[in-house]
């Protein structure tokens, strides 16, 4: 039977439906509104994936094309996009990122980039978490059950999870089993991490102690950036 379509009002055939007596098109929108709705459909699924993910407002719209390639930088640009190509192609990467350097070097937006990638071009669920905003809120929510020992949850159900600005917490023993709670649910569940820290590597250690930066090194390749200057410093004065 031929019918209006509902969406762009073209007429195009589709099989009747009879159901008690009374006829019914098949469908309501032709291939081309069809094929529209589905796109929206999935650019809303991504959409809320990418919400979801908690990016802060300043790195939702890292791209690796838009990170601009200084003295220093190359070699992490280029290893990002490798890395980013073989999981978007559907290929597990062996170990994820360990982005470290001085401040301003571009690192997290490296990872922010990464994140946005896999989100759009693998439609998998992922979270971005900066370490001092996720120890406060952890610590909130001690406080608010009274400084009783909540059963800690740790993110799970992500394919990737970005951790960053690790490092730079407050370094006591509750910060301390956060982060090796964290690192090794991540180490024991074999699933895709990436970090950022503004630490050299021995500095690291003896910041997170010898058995989470142990479980940090097995789950993340170290890519070292050394740029001249700070972007940021560099983009105010512009």
């Amino acid at each position: 039977m031929m019918v209006a379509c509902i969406g762009c009002g073209n007429e195009f055939e589709t099989e009747e439906v009879v159901l008690f007596r009374f006829s019914f098109p098949a469908d309501r929108y032709c291939m081309f509104c069809h094929s529209a709705r589905e796109a929206q459909e999935t650019q809303r699924k991504l959409d809320r994936l990418f919400e979801r993910a908690g990016l802060p407002p300043e790195y939702r719209d890292c791209r690796l094309d838009s990170f601009e390639r200084r003295s220093g930088t190359g070699d992490a640009l280029a290893l990002a996009r490798r890395w980013s190509v073989e999981f978007r192609q559907g290929r597990r990467p062996r170990r994820g990122l360990l982005f470290h350097g001085p401040t301003g070097s571009g690192k997290t937006h490296l990872a922010a980039a990464i994140l946005r990638e896999a989100i759009y071009m693998r439609e998998v669920p992922c979270l971005f978490l900066n370490v001092p905003s996720w120890l406060q809120r952890l610590r909130d929510l001690r406080a608010y059950a009274g400084g009783e020992e909540l059963e800690w949850t740790f993110p799970r159900g992500f394919e990737i999870v970005v951790i960053d600005d690790l490092g730079t917490e407050r370094g006591d023993g509750w910060t301390h089993d956060r982060l090796y709670s964290l690192i090794n649910d991540r180490e024991t569940r074999a699933r895709l991490t990436i970090a950022t820290t503004n630490l050299e590597l021995g500095e690291l250690e003896s910041r997170l102690g010898k058995a989470t930066f142990s479980r940090l090194s097995k789950l993340c390749q170290p890519v070292r950036l050394d740029p001249p200057s700070d972007y940021r410093q560099k983009q105010s004065a512009a």
